[in-house]
């Protein structure tokens, strides 16, 4: 006899057993993946190149804002030192 003094109870097994199995559906199945005319995870395929796509957009989008505003600040940064050597610094 054992005694514990924690319960530790047996992992359940997963089981599953097939609903429908049909032969001629596997094999032509299997004929078309090997002549290459049915492409497998297809529609997976399109939804990632759709969100790589639109992602990719996305970024550039960002991309571009924070180059406009770096693009802006260099400009003003700019202008401030020639308005300063032209109004206040005394070179000449």
């Amino acid at each position: 006899m054992k005694f514990t003094f924690f319960y530790r109870p047996k992992p359940k097994r997963f089981n599953p057993k097939p609903r429908f199995y049909d032969p001629e559906a596997e094999e032509r199945a299997e004929r078309r993946r090997k002549l290459g005319l049915e492409r497998e995870n297809e529609p997976k395929r399109d939804l990632r190149e759709r969100l790589h796509s639109s992602w990719g957009a996305r970024l550039r989008e960002q991309q571009e804002d924070r180059k406009s505003k770096w693009e802006i600040v260099k400009w003003v940064a700019i202008l401030g030192l020639i308005i300063y050597f032209l109004f206040f610094a005394k070179i000449f």
